[in-house]
């Protein structure tokens, strides 16, 4: 068979309409890499950028595309952007690639998976990065743990922000190059987020600082990051081989984010219950009205006492509460214990749980069958009118007195002289001062001898600031009132001197927003301490000398809040800037 042989001159001329110019390929090219659609992975390709070069000593490539790259010696400008990125590649980037590619290693080694290698990769740039980087990545952990507990929340998150501001810079070179992966990064933001949040979960948080907001708050925005971030890096493993082995893959990544959703989901509920059941009017009168109100202290006479400035806020503020269930519980306490006779009347008399026309017959009980006797140790019949020792044990009977009508004018003229004398001894004394100086105050004008405030006000305001504390003590919250000098404060004692402001004036020097502060709705309080605090807090709003804080002094006491959102979207952002990973990207 013979073959007609074609001539070379010929060929060439057939094929030279299919012939790519050699001048337009290569401006093609050129347009692609500007436009960030051509990935750049030849390991021995010098990378002429700045923000790569740096970056090649502080991240290295294979956690972001599974290759690495040989680039230019790093200049001191260099470096310090790489060193300026260090806490926010190693909180957020290194720990979180090198786990899920140990992950994905035991997962997909069995299926033969051609990206078991890459995976393999990322654990060897990160023992290597370990290897080179550790001391500092230490430092930053050790920052992460140690900064929230002295009270240095705000530097933290500042600390983070720089550093993350810098990671965008080098991740954006490498998304213009293609070399990046939205799976990776988001992946590992996501594990940065979580492992920050949980930090903050500690009881040291905000103590000593001025803020308006819980700062539980801040672990709640972190987890939300978290959670929106969740959806987008559950995607990869599109290129696997088989379709039952994609299958298995896409389920098992969506029932680990259904249930890391079902335990985070509540926990954060918990968490921001201040805000998901505030301290309402209606709901703090339902408390004031329910029985179960006074259950939850250990002590009678404690329950009482913390009833009272719940109970007598709703008096105030028109919500005419029904004092019923509280007449039920009084008798009931009379009976089964008279040992707190005098603490226990002391409040029902101070909210008026006792109507006038039932003193007779509780006069008449077994527990007061001392009556006459207890007045005339109040008013006895020689000698002068000394001070009253322990006056919130016998403040019940100058009520019960006055409302019985038993006080004649030389009565209260005695003892007018007698509370009098009592104020007067508080000077220099380190406890109770500012409740024996309210009852005083307010017993005064029980028995229509008011005290003159324009006399007393310097006195008052000055044990005002004495006991007002800017410290933390057993992991209590700054900014409130001590019933102790130089011990923890309560929030018993912060109601008394919120009440004593409100009689005489709010004194200079004293910053509000620190009792705000202390005040605030927390997620959790012992007992009746959350109601304490919002009917306090409420007082405190409506004082006449009560400036409300400037969103400018909101803002910037809630800087910390704010910084985690922010850091929560910088991750968000990372996250969609980043391309696909390539299989999954040309297989849409």
């Amino acid at each position: 068979m013979s073959v007609n042989l074609v001539s070379e001159a010929e060929l060439r001329a057939a094929l030279r309409p299919f012939r790519v110019d050699g001048v337009e390929f290569e401006s093609g090219i050129r347009a692609r890499l500007k436009n960030g659609t051509v990935s750049q992975r030849d390991e021995d390709m010098q990378v002429p950028s700045t923000s790569l070069s740096a970056a090649a000593a502080f991240l290295p490539l294979p956690l972001l595309a599974g290759g690495g790259a040989k680039l230019s010696a790093l200049t001191v400008a260099q470096k310090l952007l790489g060193y300026i990125a260090l806490p926010a590649v190693s909180l957020f980037v290194l720990v979180g690639a090198a786990l899920f590619s140990a992950a994905k290693i035991r997962k997909v080694q069995d299926d033969n998976d051609a990206a078991v290698g890459d995976a393999r990769k990322v654990v060897a740039a990160t023992s290597q990065w370990w290897t080179r980087h550790k001391w500092s990545a230490l430092m930053v952990f050790a920052a992460v743990i140690a900064l929230p507990m002295i009270g240095s929340t705000w530097l933290l998150f500042l600390l983070l922000l720089v550093s993350f501001a810098a990671l965008l810079c080098l991740l954006s070179s490498y998304v213009k190059l293609g070399v990046a992966n939205r799976v990776v990064i988001g992946q590992s933001c996501l594990l940065g987020l979580v492992l920050l949040a949980q930090s903050l979960v500690n009881p040291f948080v905000g103590l000593g600082d001025i803020h308006f907001v819980d700062q539980k708050m801040i672990t709640v925005v972190l987890f939300i990051g978290s959670l929106i971030l969740l959806p987008f890096v559950m995607g990869g493993g599109k290129h696997l081989a088989t379709s039952q082995t994609r299958r298995s893959r896409f389920a098992g990544h969506w029932l680990f984010g259904l249930l890391y959703s079902l335990v985070v989901g509540p926990m954060l509920i918990w968490l921001a219950n201040p805000i998901f059941w505030p301290a309402t009017p209606a709901r703090i009168q339902r408390h004031v009205e329910s029985f179960e109100s006074f259950e939850s202290s250990r002590f009678v006479s404690i329950g009482w006492r913390d009833w009272e400035v719940v109970a007598s806020w709703t008096i105030d503020a028109g919500l005419d509460p029904d004092l019923s269930p509280a007449r039920t519980k009084l008798e009931l306490d009379l009976a089964k214990d008279p040992a707190q006779l005098s603490l226990v009347l002391g409040s029902a008399f101070r909210v008026g749980v006792v109507p006038p026309d039932q003193i007779e017959r509780l006069v008449q009980t077994k527990q007061l069958d001392g009556f006459e006797k207890r007045r005339r140790s109040l008013i006895p019949d020689h000698g002068p009118p000394p001070r009253i020792t322990s006056l919130n044990q016998h403040a019940w009977k100058i009520h019960a007195l006055d409302q019985s009508g038993k006080l004649s004018n030389k009565d209260r003229d005695f003892l007018e002289q007698r509370l009098l004398a009592t104020f007067d001894e508080l000077a220099g004394k380190t406890a109770d001062v500012l409740q024996t100086s309210l009852r005083v105050t307010q017993l005064l004008a029980v028995i229509d001898r008011p005290i003159d405030r324009a006399q007393h006000r310097q006195q008052v305001h000055r044990w005002l600031r004495e006991f007002h504390s800017k410290k933390t003590h057993y992991f209590q919250i700054a900014g409130g009132f001590e019933q102790y000098k130089g011990l923890s404060s309560s929030l018993q004692t912060t109601a008394q001197a919120i009440a004593l402001m409100k009689i005489y004036g709010v004194p200079d020097g004293l910053d509000l927003n620190w009792v705000r502060s202390y005040l605030r709705p927390i997620w959790y309080r012992p007992m009746n301490g959350k109601w304490i605090a919002a009917v306090t807090l409420k007082r405190l709003n409506s004082l006449p000398d009560a400036r409300p804080p400037t969103w400018w002094e909101m803002l910037y006491y809630e800087r910390s809040l704010i910084a985690a959102a922010v850091l929560a979207a910088l991750c968000f952002y990372a996250t969609l800037s980043s391309p696909k990973p390539v299989n999954d990207a040309c297989e849409e």
